[in-house]
């Protein structure tokens, strides 16, 4: 499903990413999609996050921080990524890194616009994308980039 060059992204994650992006795109082709743009955007949506590499603790700093001071942690966010602040701006950009990677890869342009977009607010989910079947001509980007981001949010 993947070129050669999408390979060397995917290669480039993180074990844990990994693992991460094989459970989504898995969850995905369990509730029967197929396109293939929206499953290479799964095993690639976080891609952008091996620009830079997270400590273990990175990831629960980010989260406790957005749970307990949302505004400091958005804040944080648009530094320039050094130091203690680095873990917010990966957070915060790695889907417009990993679209661009993407992009230079030769992913397809609903696979970038996929993953650039897996974290932006988007209308609820709802049962009827997942009882959709994955037609050609059900390839509306929103129902995609709805079902990556159920599938991303419970992995």
């Amino acid at each position: 499903m993947l070129n050669a060059q999408e390979m060397v992204l995917f290669q480039r994650q993180s074990l844990p990413t990994k693992h991460h992006c094989f459970r989504v795109m898995r969850e995905l082709m369990e509730s029967g999609q197929r396109d293939e743009d929206l499953l290479a955007a799964a095993i690639l949506h976080d891609v952008g996050k091996s620009k830079s590499r997270m400590a273990w603790w990175d990831r629960p700093l980010v989260v406790f921080s957005e749970a307990f001071v949302p505004s400091l942690a958005e804040q944080w966010a648009m530094g320039a990524g050094n130091g203690w602040s680095r873990p917010f701006v990966v957070k915060a950009r790695h889907a417009e890194w990993g679209a661009r990677e993407a992009s230079a890869a030769g992913s397809s342009g609903l696979t970038v616009e996929l993953i650039r977009r897996h974290h932006e607010t988007s209308r609820p989910l709802g049962n009827a994308y997942l009882h959709q079947t994955a037609e050609p001509e059900n390839s509306d980007p929103e129902r995609l980039l709805a079902l990556l981001q159920w599938a991303d949010g419970i992995n």
